[in-house]
Parts: C-alpha cells; sequence; structure tokens
C-alpha cells in the first residue's frame, strides 16, 4: 500500500484472512472464558477439533438471470462443531454438566459479541435474542413432540405456529 502497487492487492486475500481472524478472535476469547469456567467448576477440559465458518453474507440482485447488484448484509459465525473431553477432578458427574451448560451459553453468546467488540453496534446469537426476550418479560417454551399441542395456541405469531405444526 506504501509503494501505491494497488494492482497487487488481492482482495479475495485481504477478505479470506479477515474472517479468519474473527474466528481465531472468537476461540481465543471462549478458551480464555473456558480457562475460568474450568476452575470454578472444579473440571479439566482439553479441546478436541473444532470448527466455526465466518462469512460475508451478501444479497445479489439479478434481472434476467444476471446479476446485477451486490449488497453487503452482514458477517456471521457458525460454530458448529465445538468438541471437548472434560473430566471431573472428584469424579462429580455434576461438575462436568455445570462446565458444559455454561461454556455453552458463553460459547452462543461470543458468536455474536466478536463483532460488537470489533465494530460496536448491535450483533445477533441466539442467547442475544434469549438475553432480550427475558429483558422484555417474554416468554421462552421449549416446544418437544410431548407438548406442542398444548404449546402452541399459547405463541402469538401465526408463521411460528404453521412452521411449529411440523414437529
Amino acid at each position: 500500500m506504501e509503494q501505491e502497487t494497488y494492482d497487487l492487492v488481492n482482495p479475495q486475500v485481504i477478505t479470506s484472512n479477515f474472517l479468519h481472524i474473527i474466528g481465531l478472535l472468537y476461540f481465543a476469547q471462549l478458551d480464555a472464558y473456558n480457562e475460568l469456567l474450568e476452575r470454578n467448576a472444579g473440571v479439566r477440559s482439553t479441546r478436541m477439533t473444532s470448527a466455526g465458518i465466518t462469512t460475508i453474507e451478501v444479497d445479489v440482485s439479478t434481472f434476467f438471470g444476471l446479476p446485477q447488484t451486490i449488497s453487503f448484509m452482514g458477517l456471521k459465525i457458525d460454530v458448529d462443531r465445538d468438541l471437548y473431553s472434560v473430566h471431573s477432578r472428584d469424579g462429580d458427574k455434576e461438575k462436568i454438566k455445570t462446565f458444559f451448560l455454561t461454556g455453552g451459553v458463553v460459547a452462543s453468546y461470543l458468536e455474536g459479541e466478536v463483532f460488537r467488540q470489533l465494530f460496536g453496534g448491535e450483533a445477533v446469537s441466539t442467547m442475544h435474542i434469549l438475553e432480550a426476550a427475558n429483558r422484555q418479560g417474554i416468554r421462552i417454551y421449549t416446544i418437544t413432540k410431548e407438548n406442542v399441542e398444548s404449546i402452541l395456541p399459547k405463541l402469538q405469531y401465526k408463521a411460528i405456529k404453521s412452521k411449529c405444526s411440523k414437529i
């Protein structure tokens, strides 16, 4: 850049490195939180092979099947594989359960928080949505095959009802 050789700048390399750094930041913060959770829960954990995908979401408008415009929609991280081997230091299996439950909340929260930290503004993850619902006093239901018929009438949105009726 200093030499003004802009024709040598590869946007794909810059973009992929940028997305990679977001993923690394997520896992670095998660590891730091998990280290604290280990001590508090009385367990020892080892991360197994884990994977996350960071993407740039775009909307492509077409005209007769040909791309006309592209609009930036946002950034996204999806961590589908985050595996651990966890052992209780004193053999208490409830401590392992506590580690996973707390760690899952933190992991979900970080999926949105990493973007808020980097760019400011609003960020969304499952935990952000549940937190907002809780602040607003919105009741949250767990829907299963066994209770779907009793819960559906309590929901406020028809779109949700039609999707949930297929459970």
